[in-house]
């Protein structure tokens, strides 16, 4: 059963906000928490007292940059959250912590003119952690069942929509100007692909290039997934999903919940896509207008 929870999906937070407003918290937290009951001897009176407590904040607060900002840039592949998983997540905040206590363990010894030493410095990072890990543990399960439970109870309904036959009485869909065939552009602003208009199922970007599933089998084009967003941004059912991933909202055939947002299984595709927490609401907002409505009683 633990086993099974740590290989669940978790998501990733890809807000610089967030992130900044994370790392200035916790490193505020622990110059405060350092501040006020002064353990590992800052009770006693020297030089630059709340500048030196003040370092460690800021020590924790980079350290939290370095791993949940830098780290994703710098090594994409490793940190694709399509592939980040509950344990990896433990795993990251695990050395997290471990590098913040090491870190702030030398700075201690610098700042205050101790002797240092490898036993005292892997006896303070193995205390830290073991103190650290209960928290850490509870927090991440904590954000997974509120982020599943969630993104269940919406999937449903979503689900229950796709379901639910039209009503005699439903309101045709708005008539928009979209052609017969799509054609699609590629970086050049030259045709390099003619389709029926429905027939393309998604497209998934890869590095200067954008792999598109239709009827007909899968395609090639030297063409950024934004640029393929804007050809289609006049066409409400081709929606971006994931920074990876443009779907036709037309294709789905049902919606599964995680706690990264949703998985879309596609009419004839064996691929899921996924659609990022970030979008869940552009998600909603378009998908809900394409389904047809019973035109309201005119009568008392």
């Amino acid at each position: 059963m633990i086993g099974n929870f740590l290989q669940q999906p978790y998501p990733q937070e890809r807000s610089t906000k967030r992130l900044w407003l994370h790392a200035l918290t916790f490193g505020g937290f622990v110059a405060l928490f350092l501040g006020i009951f002064q353990p590992f001897g800052l009770h006693m009176d020297f030089a630059y007292k709340s500048w030196i407590i003040g370092g460690y904040g800021v020590i924790t607060a980079a350290m939290i940059v370095v791993f949940k900002g830098f780290l994703p840039t710098f090594f994409p592949h490793f940190f694709e959250e399509n592939r980040w998983m509950v344990w990896k997540e433990m795993a990251l905040l695990g050395l997290l912590v471990s590098t913040i206590a090491i870190l702030n363990f030398v700075y201690g010894s610098i700042a205050h003119g101790h002797g240092f030493s490898l036993f005292g410095l892997f006896r303070f990072a193995a205390m830290t952690l073991l103190v650290g890990v209960f928290p850490v543990a509870a927090g991440i399960t904590w954000r997974y069942h509120r982020l599943l439970q969630l993104h269940l109870k919406a999937a449903q309904t979503v689900n229950e929509q796709i379901a639910m036959p039209a009503p005699s009485d439903a309101a045709p869909l708005a008539p928009t100007a979209s052609p017969t065939q799509l054609v699609l552009l590629d970086e050049n602003n030259k045709p390099a692909l003619e389709l029926p208009f429905d027939a393309l199922y998604y497209g998934l970007a890869a590095q200067n290039y954008v792999e598109l599933y239709h009827k007909g089998g899968k395609t090639l084009l030297r063409l950024s997934l934004k640029a393929l967003d804007e050809q289609l941004a006049a066409h409400p059912q081709y929606l971006r999903t994931h920074r990876s991933y443009l779907v036709n909202l037309h294709c789905i055939q049902a919606v599964q919940g995680n706690a990264q947002g949703y998985r879309l299984q596609l009419h004839g595709v064996a691929e899921e896509i996924p659609v990022s927490r970030s979008r869940l609401s552009a998600f909603q907002a378009a998908f809900e207008p394409l389904q047809p409505q019973a035109v309201p009683s005119t009568h008392p």
